[in-house]
């Protein structure tokens, strides 16, 4: 998730977060792994439930509209893709794009797999 977290960084992190509200776009949040349940990924939400995201090898689109991304430093180079969510689905990746796993890997993120939300702005100082 670099460069918005350093290996290393204090985060905060709510595993109560979304127990009454559902993640939202731009949301730092954990995720089960689903290859193997028991690792977790610090990733961010960019795609949500109904929504169509497209990747092209630089861009990400969502219902055929650019999404801004200023977190993003590293695009890299991506496999051009496009998935149509499901109800309950979301589309998570890491702010590292060439470094990381995440959605483009695994498919859609089922809402039961985001155990936390991690909060930036409340973190302690290094």
């Amino acid at each position: 998730m670099e460069p918005t977290l350093q290996n290393g960084q204090a985060t905060v992190i709510d595993t109560q977060a979304y127990a009454s509200a559902k993640p939202a776009r731009g949301n730092i949040v954990v995720v089960k792994e689903p290859s193997n349940p028991s690792q977790q990924e610090i990733l961010r939400v960019i795609g949500l439930p109904g929504e169509t995201v497209r990747l092209t090898t630089t861009q990400t689109y969502i219902n055929g509209k650019l999404l801004q991304e200023p977190f993003v430093l590293h695009r890299g180079t991506q496999q051009p893709m496009q998935v149509t969510l499901g109800p309950d689905q979301y589309f998570v990746m890491g702010d590292n794009r060439p470094q990381s796993t995440d959605s483009r890997t695994w498919g859609p993120v089922p809402l039961k797999d985001i155990v936390a939300e991690v909060n930036t702005s409340n973190c302690p100082a290094d």
